[in-house]
């Protein structure tokens, strides 16, 4: 039962009677009564703000979540440290001639011939070295590179002497035919005792006949680029 206090007793706040017991019941029943309502005012506006705040905070999570962004990316940068711009290219229909298909090419005879040629004094490391170059050829290339390493028996090589291979200048593309193209490669093998002293200089040149191959195509390989056909001397 709810009570207003100017409802059951009449005057002013001076004119109050409070030595009677039931109006001091009265008031403090109207006094417990705003309490209760000040009270709920006061949760409803606590219960209020924090789902205010909890709603705000998961719609600006989902907004970040869908919203799109921008990313910037420095591909190079030059001596100054500024950003250099630079294209993207395919690289399955990037043309022969391209400086940058060149050099990877160029980049990738080079660690070819390195792997193919080079004898370390370590049979593990000689091993993997030799099954790195013979994931680079096929066809004709793969029967001329085992014949040649059954030839020379490069594990007994090792046991007395190393090659150190030193590219001369770049590759150089001399021909193509269709989807295949002949390179020219120039090193000097330089062989070495057990304890480091030459023994000599051999200079050699060798031609490579490339093709592409899309199953070979990684990060290390974009043109997926093969030794089908090898010569050297």
């Amino acid at each position: 039962m709810k009570f207003r206090l100017f409802k059951q007793v009449k005057g002013t706040q001076d004119e109050i009677d409070t030595t009677n017991p039931y109006v001091r019941q009265l008031l403090w029943q109207d006094t417990h009564e705003l309490d209760m309502q000040r009270m709920k005012r006061t949760l409803l506006v606590g219960v209020f703000l924090f789902f205010s705040l909890a709603s705000g905070s998961i719609a600006m999570n989902f907004y970040q979540v869908m919203k799109a962004q921008d990313f910037y990316y420095f591909i190079m940068l030059d001596r100054d440290y500024q950003p250099v711009e630079a294209i993207a290219r395919r690289a399955d229909i990037m043309a022969d001639s391209d400086p940058i298909k060149e050099g990877i090419t160029a980049n990738f005879l080079k660690s070819y011939v390195t792997w193919y040629r080079s004898r370390i004094m370590d049979e593990p490391s000689l091993l993997k070295q030799l099954n790195q170059a013979r994931l680079q050829v096929s066809g004709i290339a793969t029967v001329k590179f085992q014949a040649d390493i059954d030839a020379h028996e490069p594990w007994k090589q090792i046991k007395k002497e190393r090659v150190l291979v030193d590219i001369e200048g770049q590759p150089v593309r001399v021909s193509m035919d269709g989807k295949t193209k002949t390179w020219l490669v120039n090193w000097i093998e330089t062989v070495q005792d057990a304890t480091g002293v030459v023994l000599r200089q051999d200079k050699r040149n060798g031609h490579f006949l490339l093709a592409e191959d899309p199953k070979r195509v990684s990060t290390d390989n974009p043109f997926g680029l093969v030794v089908v056909d090898q010569e050297y001397r």
